[in-house]
């Protein structure tokens, strides 16, 4: 059985709405129409369905368990079919350049810290060597990715150019 008050507050929802009247909350309460407080406690119910934290997560990893099994055997698939990797002429030297990219990037760097700025492991305070080795192996890795991108799309414009002849 509604109040008027809580009529009269449905009604003014679904007029803003411009929809059907929705479904009245699970508690209900007079505090709630009027945005005040009486001083009364509110009592919890009891019989509420509430959402435990714990199975909320053994839920979300679960489901990121299941995805991630999904695309490793959809991986294991290509694998089997020869689809994923590219054919040993342009694997073997992008890997090369990526890994000579990497070392050329992490050498260069770490030249400069020690001759022009005086870094080294022992250099306080520490956080300074730890933030600037991070970035140079941060930085090390993008150029290999680069050089190695590059490398096979290169190889791969040049056995099309070659198989088009």
């Amino acid at each position: 059985i509604k109040t008027t008050d809580e009529r009269q507050y449905c009604m003014q929802l679904s007029s803003t709405m411009n929809s059907p009247l929705p479904p009245p909350p699970l508690s209900f309460d007079h505090d709630d129409i009027i945005g005040g407080s009486t001083g009364r406690r509110r009592r919890r119910n009891k019989n509420r369905n509430t959402n435990n934290p714990l199975h909320s997560i053994q839920s979300t990893i679960d489901n990121i368990c299941t995805q991630l099994n999904d695309k490793l055997s959809q991986c294991n698939t290509q694998l089997r079919n020869n689809q994923l990797l590219p054919p040993p002429h342009i694997l073997i030297p992008s890997v090369i350049s990526g890994t000579l990219a990497f070392y050329a990037t992490s050498f260069s760097s770490q030249y400069i810290q020690y001759k022009l700025l005086k870094l080294s492991t022992g250099t306080r305070p520490m956080i300074i060597p730890i933030s600037v080795g991070v970035a140079t192996v941060a930085m090390g890795s993008w150029m290999g990715h680069l050089a190695g991108l590059g490398t096979v799309a290169a190889a791969t414009t040049a056995t099309a150019k070659c198989t088009d002849r």
